[in-house]
């Protein structure tokens, strides 16, 4: 399990706090949801308490572990660790935000405030619809300048793999509707699909010439 983020003090103080009483005696139920999306859908994503692989967990899906009260640090399959501290049972989702971008979100026992995960997240679909914009306007270019100098082109699916990604992103941006940011990255992933695909078939029609 990876894990970014230094424990906080306030996860520091409840896990002194849960190995000097009978916390761990207890057993509560943990819930994970994960909500149906293309992204990714055809993998399982293993689920992570304190280092330990306790299940997995498909899309669409919803599981159901025994954890032992008190402080523990959740993850899902690369994803950074979220510190939790169960008193009760505690459900958490588990979203998919784009290619290579998931976590879990809404946990109702997180000490970090869930915000900044959610922060994170917008930041990573931002590089990412700024990259694929960036591509999808540099390689047609690229290709003309070729076209006109040695007579040689990138091939339709360099612009094909652009594309692809840009509607990847476009799935997972689903997840953050109501968010600022939302429109100006569903602009620029479809501006990027869109320039990518006249790209791929301007580059097939000159092929046939």
């Amino acid at each position: 399990m990876n894990n970014d983020n230094n424990p906080s003090n306030d996860y520091n103080e409840l896990l002194d706090i849960s190995n000097s009483t009978n916390f761990a005696s207890k057993k509560y139920k943990l819930t994970l949801r994960r909500p149906s999306n293309f992204v990714g859908c055809l993998i399982g994503f293993d689920v992570y308490i304190d280092d330990v692989k306790v299940g997995k967990i498909k899309n669409g899906k919803t599981i159901e572990l025994e954890v032992a009260g008190g402080a523990h640090t959740i993850s899902i399959h690369k994803s950074p660790g979220q510190n939790i501290f169960v008193d009760k049972d505690t459900t958490a989702d588990v979203v998919v935000f784009g290619a290579n971008n998931f976590g879990i979100t809404n946990v109702n026992g997180a000490v970090s405030n869930p915000s900044d995960d959610n922060d994170k997240y917008i930041r990573r679909n931002v590089k990412n619809s700024n990259m694929v914009l960036i591509f999808s306007i540099i390689l047609p270019i690229a290709s003309a300048i070729m076209i006109f100098t040695i007579q040689r082109y990138l091939q339709p699916w360099v612009h094909g793999i652009v594309a692809g990604y840009a509607i990847v992103n476009l799935f997972g941006l689903k997840n953050l509707k109501g968010t600022n940011e939302y429109k100006s990255l569903m602009t620029k992933n479809i501006i990027a699909m869109v320039l990518s695909i006249i790209a791929a078939i301007a580059i097939s029609y000159l092929s046939i010439w």
